[in-house]
């Protein structure tokens, strides 16, 4: 971690003499202070995005990205101590959904009122408690789902299919409860 935050020091220290060395040059070139440190920061780009892309080649970005989820998800551990996923694994139980957006769209006209409302799914009744972010591609990018459950509700939600799941597409059918 403070090899990290050294390296990012460094990349800043290095941008920011890249870009005064510049700025003197446009000086020496004749334009005014302003004028040279906005030529400077024309000519160097992005700031950010060049931190970025260095950063990427430093650590490829899902990795980094996994670290950074890993610690959200340990400082929202911390503030809700009560939380035991033992206790909470009860199959069949949490008869809830996100939709995908892409579903929520096109199927329900972007109608922030579905939440909360109660879908029916192979004879169950799911309580839609939200709308996955446009970008979220869940496990599997090349896959769209049209909606996430939990995956304790998936034993509950087979053994409640009528007739073959495989073949059968009647037995898939969603419909409001």
């Amino acid at each position: 971690m403070m090899r990290r935050r050294r390296m990012l020091e460094d990349l800043d220290q290095q941008i920011h003499d890249h870009l005064e060395q510049e700025t003197l040059d446009n000086l020496a070139r004749g334009l005014s202070p302003e004028e040279a440190r906005h030529a400077a920061l024309r000519k160097f780009g992005n700031v950010l995005r060049i931190k970025e892309d260095t950063r990427a080649v430093w650590t490829p970005v899902w990795l980094e990205q996994l670290f950074q989820d890993a610690r959200y998800g340990l400082r929202m551990l911390r503030r809700s101590p009560g939380f035991n996923p033992d206790e909470e694994r009860v199959p069949g139980r949490d008869a809830v959904m996100v939709l995908a957006y892409e579903v929520w769209k096109h199927e329900f006209a972007a109608d922030s009122s579905v939440i909360g409302r109660r879908l029916r799914l192979n004879g169950l009744d799911f309580s839609v408690v939200g709308v996955a972010p446009e970008s979220f591609t869940g496990l599997d990018q090349y896959v769209r789902p049209a909606f996430f459950i939990p995956a304790m509700m998936g034993p509950t939600l087979l053994l409640a299919s009528k007739g073959d799941i495989l073949t059968d597409r009647s037995a898939r059918a969603s419909r409001p409860a």
